[in-house]
């Protein structure tokens, strides 16, 4: 077996969680951290008439009053949004970045991890509110459009150093916690019955001191994509 492969296979079985899905490079991506990405991606992938098509995508023709110059404006835009959402329509793999300042983004993004007390015996840990083989977790944007993230892969965050459990593990235990992340969940996303759904099957994750802005750990769901290290203790 190829190291890779060895690599890859520890960091399965120290997730807790098996992934079926191929691994996807990390440029084959699309994001859909800004909102008008999202409702895109739904028109695209969903079943919609040209007006529904018009009231959720065109500024200039929601806004316009005059009738005539509605319709050529009708059949410009029409045009113009078809071509572009063929790009969503055609592509199945999709970005989201995770923030633990999701609060004070203008954009989209999915919010903080809670982690349990480190668990010795599966040397991780355990993610509580993300739903690991439960109920999707719903993303909303201002435009009410929606996204149900399935996550089955990334039910533990795996950490074997003891120096950086103890890190994590002191910052965590604070009341205030002083955690402070920023990372990217990578998902495989479908449409039914104009509903959007994704699901989780990669995931970066970097952790910091929130207060002194130290960085302190990076975990990587497939190594094979891994591009940094984690910093030495």
């Amino acid at each position: 077996m190829k190291k890779t492969s060895i690599i890859l296979a520890i960091s399965l079985m120290l997730s807790g969680c098996a992934n079926t899905q191929p691994i996807i490079s990390k440029s084959k991506y699309k994001s859909i951290n800004s909102y008008p990405s999202l409702t895109k991606l739904f028109v695209a992938k969903g079943d919609f008439t040209d007006d529904q098509i018009l009231y959720l995508l065109s500024y200039d023709y929601n806004h316009e009053t005059d009738p005539s110059e509605k319709q050529k404006i009708r059949v410009t835009e029409l045009e113009r949004i078809k071509k572009y959402l063929k790009q969503y329509k055609d592509h199945k793999y999709y970005s989201l970045q995770i923030d633990s300042r999701v609060f004070m983004r203008a954009d989209l993004a999915f919010a903080l991890p809670t982690m349990s007390e480190y668990d010795p015996v599966t040397k991780s840990f355990p993610i509580d509110n993300l739903g690991c083989k439960g109920k999707p977790r719903r993303i909303t944007n201002p435009q009410h459009v929606s996204i149900s993230i399935k996550n089955d892969i990334f039910c533990s965050l795996p950490v074997t150093d003891n120096i950086q459990v103890q890190k994590i593990e002191n910052l965590r235990a604070q009341r205030d916690s002083d955690i402070s992340y920023s990372g990217n969940m990578y998902m495989d996303v479908y449409s039914k019955d104009n509903q959007l759904f994704g699901n989780i099957i990669d995931v970066e994750l970097k952790i910091y001191d929130r207060k002194s802005r130290s960085y302190i750990y990076q975990y990587n769901y497939n190594p094979v994509n891994n591009s940094e290290s984690s910093p030495k203790s």
